[in-house]
């Protein structure tokens, strides 16, 4: 508020200089386009101090809602600190009371426990008492009766071993005659496999006798074959002629050779042997036969 006092006599004093400056030029006779630039420039001073204060005035309502926004915030705070001392002192009263009520019943409940506790642990006693000797007498009844079926047990349990021992001297009797009878045809069975083995062998020594006797007339077959070939072979035994060869020309050709038959029979000479007769007598080969 001092500022805004401040701005407003500065406005005053600005605006009466103003015009004891307007009084002096009209004085002094100034002209007309300098009284018209003092009046500009004294509006544009108006106008900057008009700002000023605006930029003030705004200055001072910031101030003026930091002030309220603080009180504000202290008027909470205060608030806050009531409501909270209240619910404290509403939760303190209702826990003790909760407490109390907790504490009388709990009391209630472990009074109440214990009697029922001490009521079911004699019910249990006569129960557990009354269990014992029913079940005591049950024991003695079924041992008596456990006793009486194990010895009934144990006499069939000996019939039926006596039985078991007459079976099992039955099956050993079946089984020794089973066997002598499987030694019996085990016997016959060697016997005939005896005689089939005679017999094999008989059948074999004569199957070699009739294939020796058969090999001894295949050499003998053979060998009349062979004298009979020998025989006819000395019958029928001449040299026959390999090449002919000419005295007169000195070559020697084969017997069917061309040349042959052109040679006068007293020109030709007769070989027997190998070609190195003629070629060891002095004859040339043929040139047609090539001999």
């Amino acid at each position: 508020m001092k500022r805004r006092i401040g701005l407003f006599v500065s406005c005053i004093l600005f605006a009466a200089a103003l015009m004891l400056i307007s009084c002096g030029t009209a004085d002094t006779g100034k002209s007309r386009q300098t009284i018209q630039r003092d009046r500009s420039e004294a509006r544009t001073d108006a106008i900057s101090s008009a700002k000023t204060k605006q930029a003030d005035d705004k200055e001072d309502s910031k101030e003026l809602t930091e002030a309220v926004s603080d009180s504000q915030k202290d008027a909470e705070s205060e608030l806050e600190a009531s409501i909270r001392e209240s619910l404290e002192a509403s939760a303190e009263a209702s826990i003790q009371e909760s407490v109390k009520a907790s504490i009388e019943s709990s009391i209630e409940e472990s009074i109440e426990a214990s009697i029922e506790v001490s009521v079911q642990e004699s019910v249990e006693a006569s129960i557990e008492e009354s269990l014992a000797e029913s079940v005591q007498e049950s024991i003695e009844a079924s041992k008596e009766a456990s006793i009486a079926e194990s010895v009934e047990a144990s006499a069939a349990a000996e019939s039926s071993r006596e039985a078991s021992i007459a079976a099992s001297e039955a099956e050993a009797a079946s089984i020794a005659a089973s066997e002598a009878e499987a030694a019996s045809i085990a016997a016959r069975e060697a016997e005939e496999a005896s005689r089939a083995a005679s017999e094999a062998e008989a059948a074999s020594i004569a199957a070699r006798q009739s294939e020796e006797a058969s090999i001894a007339a295949s050499e003998a077959e053979a060998a009349s074959i062979a004298a009979r070939q020998a025989e006819a072979v000395q019958q029928t035994a001449a040299p026959s002629v390999t090449y002919i060869g000419n005295s007169n020309t000195g070559k020697f050709h084969y017997p069917g050779c061309g040349s042959v038959n052109q040679m006068a029979d007293h020109n030709k000479v007769y070989f027997y042997g190998s070609r190195d007769e003629p070629i060891g007598a002095g004859y040339v080969p043929c040139k047609k036969c090539n001999p």
